[in-house]
């Protein structure tokens, strides 16, 4: 669809994709209020992503352990563009403009626990002399 000269482009679960945006802001903001951190500004910044799906019942026995002989289903979503709504989401919130991702290293996989995203950041650079 074109509006005003520009692409705009939408996704189908656009009100699940915010929600799960605004989760991963709310989690960065206390995790860094926890560790003392602010938002870069001047740095570029690493991160390793890992996103967390909980095991379809399939994929159990009774007993709650992960049986021998489960259909190997992929987790989730493309991986590009499970990265690319965590970007976003960190927006605002750990940087000021996801082009400050300077490297990105990313994986999904199966949880018996609680789905979700695991993120670690470390500074790269600084712009600062």
């Amino acid at each position: 669809m074109f509006r005003g000269g520009r692409t705009v482009v939408w996704h189908k679960r656009s009100n699940e994709l915010y929600a799960w945006r605004n989760d991963i802001a709310e989690a960065a903001v206390i995790a860094m209020h926890l560790a003392g951190w602010e938002m870069v500004r001047s740095s570029h910044v690493k991160l390793d992503l890992r996103f967390l799906f909980r095991r379809p019942p399939s994929h159990l026995a009774k007993d709650g352990t992960v049986r021998a002989g489960y259909v190997r289903v992929l987790p989730g979503s493309d991986l590009d563009k499970l990265c690319r709504a965590a970007l976003d989401a960190l927006t605002g919130t750990l940087y000021d403009d996801d082009k400050r991702v300077v490297e990105l290293a990313a994986s999904k996989g199966w949880t018996n626990g609680e789905p979700g995203l695991i993120a670690i950041v470390a500074d790269f650079w600084t712009d600062d002399p």
